[in-house]
């Protein structure tokens, strides 16, 4: 059954591909990195995806810092997130950017009869990525991925999903179950003493949804009222009883979130800015809710604690994700294909 339309369109001065359906309209931008610069939820107008009026896209430079650039939209970050080098024969030394290769890429594209299919070969790293965005029901995106090593050596990396949710007060972030909690940065003291962005490695552990600040009081990181000071940190879960995570509105029900299998991708990385970065500029209001294959930022680091995925010699690896939007007073949970339960 066809659950949406495709076609393609101008979006703030840049070729763009829409997908609508009855209840969602996405815009794909593949020119820029392939970036989902646009979730709408139809019936109430919510726009889901963070985007700063004071920062124009640009086409990217592969290599460029990703706070230089838009900050905004649903990017696929690999195979890296923190740029590091990487660590391994025969690319010992080569740099993996912030954020990866992908986010700064153009991406070819295709429409196909029910699907958006996009791809990219990697610069310094000899892979074919790939997706396809197909609407399975009108409130509900699968995301496929496909990822080819064309080297004759395993290839390491780690992926993340890098959608930034935009917020308002009052917000709350579900993840299932009462997962370990690895803190990778914090500005603000919300999650102990506070350390930037960049350097790689957790610096405590917690258990969702608690976490204690820098005065060694208790905070709840599902709740996402502003605070003062101003707050940026990042999380990694690890150990969720099932496969989704969530950001729910319980003012008028509205929610954007994802299902996974697990045996797919084993963690969340839930990253928050509450006006706290970047450093100049409009302050941001967002939170990445972040499926991913890692449990740490920088892909040297992953290696090192084991964490990581490996590619085998022209082998493929295959993952998806399942994008829903809807509303509803309460979340209990969502199963690997987006359906509450």
């Amino acid at each position: 059954m066809r659950h949406a339309t495709i076609s393609e369109l101008e979006y703030k001065g840049f070729p763009a591909v829409l997908l609508r359906s009855a209840m969602l309209e996405i815009i794909v931008i593949p020119s820029l990195g392939a970036k989902a610069a646009s979730l709408r939820f139809l019936p109430t107008g919510r726009q889901w995806l963070w985007q700063d009026p004071t920062r124009p896209y640009r086409s990217g430079v592969y290599g460029d810092d990703f706070a230089a650039c838009d900050i905004s939209g649903f990017d696929e970050c690999f195979p890296s997130i923190g740029e590091c080098f990487y660590p391994d024969y025969p690319w010992k030394g080569a740099i993996v950017p912030d954020h990866g290769e992908l986010w700064s890429l153009p991406w070819e594209y295709k429409i196909e009869e029910n699907s958006l299919h996009l791809q990219v070969h990697g610069v310094r790293f000899p892979y074919l990525f790939e997706k396809w965005l197909t609407f399975t029901a009108p409130g509900r995106c699968r995301i496929r991925y496909r990822v080819t090593n064309l080297s004759s050596f395993p290839f390491k990396y780690i992926w993340s999903a890098h959608p930034m949710f935009a917020i308002e007060p009052g917000m709350r972030i579900h993840l299932p179950g009462t997962p370990r909690l690895y803190k990778e940065f914090g500005i603000g003291g919300r999650i102990g003493p506070d350390r930037g962005p960049g350097n790689g490695g957790y610096l405590s552990e917690h258990v969702w949804p608690f976490v204690v600040n820098a005065s060694g009081e208790q905070e709840d990181l599902r709740d996402l009222d502003y605070p003062i000071p101003p707050v940026m940190d990042k999380v990694y879960a690890d150990g969720l009883s099932s496969g989704w995570c969530a950001l729910h509105n319980p003012r008028t029900g509205e929610y954007v979130s994802f299902a996974f299998s697990l045996s797919q991708v084993p963690r969340v990385g839930v990253c928050v800015d509450m006006g706290a970065w970047p450093f100049t500029g409009q302050p941001s209001y967002w939170t990445a809710l972040e499926p991913c294959t890692g449990c740490t930022d920088r892909l040297d680091v992953a290696i090192l604690r084991g964490e990581h995925s490996v590619m085998e010699t022209l082998a493929t690896k295959e993952w998806t994700l399942n994008l829903v939007a809807g509303q509803m007073r309460d979340i209990n949970g969502l199963t690997p294909e987006g359906d509450l339960t």
